[in-house]
C-alpha cells in the first residue's frame, strides 16, 4: 500500500467502494432467490464493510482537503484494512444518525462486543463448525428470514450513503482542493440532521418493500 494518496485517488476510492457495495447487495440477493441464504447473509455484511469503506475514504478527502500536512495516513490505512475497524466504522455512522445515544463512552466501550457477535456470524456463513457436540453447515444456522432482514438493512445502509452522496457530495468530484477547503463549512450537527432525516426515509421505504 502506498504511504498517500491524493485527492484524485481519494475521489475515485470512495465511489468505487459505493458501486461495489450495490453489486454486493443484488448478488446477495440473487444468492437468497436460489436459496444459498448463509452466503446471501454473508454479502449483505461485507456490502457494509464497503459502504464504511466508502465513508472512510470520504472522511479522508474531507480531512486532506482542509488539513493536508497533519493527516494521519497511518491511521486511515488500519482502519481501511481492518475487518472490525470497517464494522465499527458503519454501525457507529447507523447509531449516530438514527438514535440519540445519552452515553456515548458507555456506547463506545460496548461497540466491540457487538462488532465480535458479527464477526462470528460472518465467519459461521462461510464454514462449517463444530459447535455444543454437533457439526453445522452453514446453511444449518441461516434462515430465508435472517437472510432477508440482512438483505434488507443493507438496502438502507446503501439508501442512506448513496443519497447523500446524490445530494450533498457529488459536487466533490468537481472540485479543486482550494474549492472543497472554501466548500466544506457545514457545521457538523447540520449534516447529523439531513443524514438522520434520509437514513429514515430510506430504511422506510427498504421495509415497505417487504
Amino acid at each position: 500500500m502506498p504511504s498517500t494518496l491524493t485527492i484524485e485517488q481519494l475521489k475515485e476510492g470512495r465511489l468505487k467502494a459505493l458501486q461495489n457495495a450495490e453489486s454486493l447487495i443484488r448478488e446477495a440477493s440473487i444468492l437468497l432467490d436460489n436459496d444459498y441464504r448463509a452466503r446471501a447473509l454473508f454479502l449483505s455484511q461485507v456490502s457494509g464493510e464497503e459502504l464504511a469503506k466508502y465513508v472512510i475514504l470520504t472522511s479522508a478527502l474531507v480531512e486532506v482537503a482542509l488539513n493536508p500536512d497533519s493527516f494521519n495516513w497511518r491511521k486511515f490505512w488500519r482502519r481501511y484494512l481492518s475487518h472490525k475497524e470497517k464494522c465499527r466504522t458503519i454501525l457507529a455512522l447507523e447509531d449516530l444518525m438514527l438514535t440519540e445515544i445519552d452515553d456515548f463512552p458507555a456506547y463506545l466501550r460496548n461497540l466491540p462486543e457487538i462488532v465480535s457477535d458479527l464477526e462470528t456470524g460472518r465467519q459461521a456463513a462461510l464454514y462449517s463448525d463444530y459447535i455444543d457436540n454437533h457439526f453445522f453447515a452453514p446453511t444449518d444456522l441461516f434462515s430465508a428470514k435472517m437472510a432477508e432482514d440482512a438483505i434488507r438493512w443493507a438496502r438502507g445502509r446503501f439508501g442512506l450513503l448513496s443519497e447523500i452522496e446524490r445530494r450533498y457530495l457529488i459536487k466533490i468530484d468537481g472540485m479543486t482542493q482550494k474549492q472543497l477547503r472554501e466548500g466544506l463549512t457545514r457545521s457538523a450537527e447540520d449534516l447529523r440532521r439531513i443524514a438522520g432525516d434520509i437514513a429514515l426515509k430510506q430504511i422506510g421505504r427498504s421495509c415497505d418493500k417487504t
